[in-house]
């Protein structure tokens, strides 16, 4: 893949990666990181800004891969994957003995790089997934570098600790935007647009696309009537270029297919930008069943709790606007919420 055009905000995460891996390959080990975060976040962008770091390139040289994942929902799919990236013959059948016997003939530091990991991690096959992994991670010539939707890091692998990427600061969104539409005006107004989307990479991204043709104040109002809808680029359907995808990506995941309840949950805790306590929840829901369905969103990063002395649990706002667009609350939901408030009241 190419270099990232507009790097903003990153650069400390990228320091500390860069000097995990010198530390890792100076004692002839390879490192393991995981990229983990939500959605549009750019975990991709971090990664490529690893690949083509004059760092890596230095250390690396010719053995850098980076395997696009998100069409490799089984092991064997991932495999081949692999395999092809590292010009190995995927004909015939113990690709993963073919793939290790490569990998291992190789005295050299290598950097693997696997994108969008959850493609192949939330599915049934986990355990295979696990196995590969752990394969991968005992060969010292390999630092593995995954980028993952969600917080939890695939077991089988001792990774070395990064924090989850976080969203933009203002001043990095707003750079990030103005490097893409330099006309907008920078001020007040712009930072009261990219807020409305909690500064999150591919939505300041999208909206500066859109700001090449629209002015601020039309693309307020825009984003108030069309919520996430608005936040594509021409007609692509890809998860970098339309934040529906992006989002429907991590709704559609395993965990969030197999309990209904996580996508009720949400559907409430978006309708309250304020977020939603757990008594509430547990008031509406049940106490037995809130905790596992609550796991799974902060799991996959769709819900999170603010650090406050009361528990409440609250979304990104890309994720709220597009789940009261398509996944609105139920009207028995919604009166229960209107019951609950006016006996606060």
């Amino acid at each position: 893949p190419p270099p990232p055009i507009h790097f903003y905000g990153r650069d400390d995460f990228l320091a500390n990666m860069l000097k995990i891996i010198k530390t890792k390959c100076d004692q002839n080990a390879g490192a393991h990181l995981c990229v983990r975060g939500p959605g549009g976040i750019g975990k991709t962008t971090i990664a490529r800004a690893v690949f083509h770091h004059p760092f890596s390139k230095a250390l690396f040289g010719d053995r850098r891969y980076f395997v696009t994942a998100e069409s490799c929902p089984t092991v064997q799919s991932l495999l081949t994957a692999i395999a092809t990236a590292i010009h190995t013959n995927t004909s015939g059948s113990n690709i993963l003995d073919k793939v290790v016997t490569a990998f291992r003939s190789e005295t050299s530091p290598i950097l693997l790089v696997l994108d969008n990991a959850e493609t192949f991690w939330l599915t049934l096959e986990q355990h295979k997934v696990s196995e590969l992994l752990q394969q991968l991670s005992t060969i010292p010539a390999i630092t593995l570098l995954l980028t993952m939707r969600g917080l939890v890091q695939p077991s089988g692998v001792r990774w070395d600790w990064l924090p989850s990427v976080e969203i933009l600061t203002d001043t990095a969104a707003q750079n990030t935007f103005l490097a893409i539409a330099p006309d907008a005006q920078s001020g007040q107004q712009l930072n009261s647009l990219l807020g409305k989307v909690d500064y999150v990479p591919l939505a300041v991204t999208l909206l500066a696309s859109l700001a090449q043709t629209e002015n601020l104040g039309t693309l307020h109002a825009r984003l108030e009537n069309e919520k996430t809808s608005l936040l594509q680029t021409g007609l692509s359907d890809h998860r970098e270029h339309n934040i529906n995808v992006s989002i429907k990506l991590s709704l559609d995941a395993l965990p969030v297919q197999r309990n209904p309840l996580a996508l009720r949950i949400l559907s409430i805790i978006s309708y309250l930008p304020s977020g939603v306590s757990l008594e509430l929840l547990n008031a509406l829901l049940g106490a037995q069943n809130v905790p596992p369905a609550l796991q799974i969103l902060k799991e996959l990063t769709l819900a999170y709790a603010p650090p406050t002395p009361t528990p409440f649990f609250t979304t990104l706002s890309p994720i709220r606007l597009y789940t009261i667009d398509h996944h609105p609350m139920s009207s028995d939901d919604l009166q229960f919420l209107q019951t609950w408030y006016i006996t606060l009241a």
